[in-house]
Formats: structure tokens, sequence, C-alpha cells
């Protein structure tokens, strides 16, 4: 399997085949973390060559090499993952001269302080739709996860930690944050990707344009889950949220899984702004409590 490694610190760059990168900026006094390429494993849609299918980053501010919430960032339209990840001019694959402003996403993560590792899969690439591609597919994302983790995940900590056992079960939450149209990919996974037991929270960052009602009754189903819904305060985001808030309050106890909040940013800015802090608010801070790193 082909990946890539992208290490904050200085390691030997030519060991086990891994490429080291430059990292992402960090604040002063934060840890840098790593962060993983994965070239090979199918994508859920048709990408180009030299095009990561998933970037997974681990902030480095905890020392669990396997850590029990994992986060996936599923974006909208147009989108490439490097552009999500990175800062600054990035180039979304291998031999592309162009370059786009990029979301600092594992920066953003990073800030965070939580004890989580943060997906960010290729979606459409570079289109203007938000089809779930094949992760309508029963199944598709348990086996996505299945694969990194037995693949580029497991490689990577295992050179210092070397886990006894490394599968689905360890995972103890998953959350999707959803941007744009990035909630069709989010309704694909509730309702076919085999990962229900895990996914506890849903962030919708101006997603909520359709499928009002699934998201509903996904949040009704059981008592533990959770909805985070932020919009620009107009347009059919705003209608749809005023939607789900008015069905949430004729379930029992509906009211208090779902919170709708109207942000001061713009669509485009919304998760390079605010992820941080949700993160923070949904995962707490990991720096309060556990096996931190140093900093």
């Amino acid at each position: 399997m082909r990946f890539r490694t992208l290490m904050c610190r200085s390691l030997m760059c030519g060991a086990v085949g891994l490429l080291c990168l430059v990292c992402p900026r960090v604040a002063p006094g934060q840890a840098a973390g790593w962060s993983v390429e994965t070239l090979d494993i199918p994508p859920s849609h048709p990408i180009r060559k030299g095009a990561p299918t998933w970037i997974v980053h681990h902030p480095g501010t905890h020392a669990d090499p396997f850590p029990p919430h994992w986060v996936i960032f599923l974006h909208g339209w147009n989108g490439c993952a490097r552009g999500i990840a990175f800062a600054g001019q990035v180039s979304c694959r291998d031999g592309e001269n162009s370059r786009k402003l990029g979301f600092g996403l594992m920066e953003q993560h990073t800030r965070a302080h939580t004890n989580s590792l943060l997906l960010i899969p290729q979606l459409a690439w570079k289109k203007r739709t938000g089809d779930a591609g094949r992760f309508a597919r029963d199944g598709f994302a348990r086996e996505q996860l299945r694969s990194l983790i037995n693949g580029p995940l497991r490689h990577r900590a295992g050179r210092k930690a070397r886990p006894a056992r490394w599968s689905l079960s360890r995972i103890q939450t998953i959350t999707l944050v959803a941007h744009s149209a990035g909630f069709e990919t989010a309704l694909a996974i509730l309702e076919h990707g085999g990962l229900n037991a895990k996914i506890k929270r849903v962030v919708l960052f101006d997603a909520l344009y359709s499928g009002t009602e699934r998201f509903a009754r996904w949040l009704a189903e059981e008592p533990d889950r959770r909805l985070l819904s932020l919009h620009i305060g107009r347009g059919a985001t705003a209608r749809q949220n005023r939607r789900l808030a008015r069905m949430m309050r004729k379930t029992s106890g509906g009211e208090h899984r779902l919170t709708v909040t109207r942000t001061r940013h713009s669509h485009g800015a919304i998760p390079t702004k605010e992820l941080a802090a949700v993160l923070r608010a949904a995962l707490g801070d990991a720096s309060s409590s556990g096996d931190k790193r140093s900093r």
C-alpha cells in the first residue's frame, strides 16, 4: 500500500519507504503532530493521478497513537483533500502547477487540543456536485476506515507504540463534519456506511440544503446522538434549519439533541473559523486530562 507521512519533527525520511514533507503550521508552544496521505486506497470518486484519496491528521496534542475520537470532514463543491487540509497556497495533486488557497483544517484541528484524528476523504474531484459516489454503497465507509487502520495508520503508529491490536472496535466515537454540499455524503454514510454504532455527532457547516427529514430521523433514533448546524442566516440553509428545529421540537427530548446557530462568518470561511471551537465543545480539551505531550 502506498502512502506518505508528513512529519513535523525531523525523522529519517528514507525509512521504510516513507516520504517526509513539510508539516502544517501551528501556533507557538503547540505540538506539531503528523499527517498521512493515502495514495492507493480505492477512492469514492474518480480522481486524478497524484491526488491523495485520504488525508489523516494526528494533532500531536495527546500521546495516544490511536485516538478514541475520529472526525471525518466532508467537503463540498470543487473540493480537493489537500486544499481542505493545508493552509496557504496548495497544489491539489503531485505535478499540478495551479494552486488554490487552502482551508488549513489540520492547523485548526491542532488548535482544538482534542484527542482525535481528523480524516479528510477526497470526494468528487473539483466538480460542482455533492454526489456521494461509492459512499452510497452499503458498508463502503466502514471498509475505508478498516483499510486506513490496517494500512498506513497501523504502520505509522507501530513504529513507536507497536500496539498489539488495532481495529474499528477501538474507536469510541465518530463525528461527521459536512461543509456545504458535503451533506449528501454525510447522509450516505449515516444510512449506508455501517458505522451508526460509532457516529454520535453530526456537524453541518452551512450544509442543510435538503435531506432535513433524513437528518431528523437519524437524530431521533438514539438519545445520545447530537447534531450541530451552523448557517449564515439566509437562503435555503436558514429555511431548512428552521424546519429541522420544528421537527425536533415535536420529538421527545429532540430539542436537547439539536443545536442550530447562526454564524457571522461567510459560507466559505466557516470551516476555517469554526472547526477548532466546535471540536473543543464536542470532544473536550485533551490538554486538561489524559496522557498529554509536553508543549
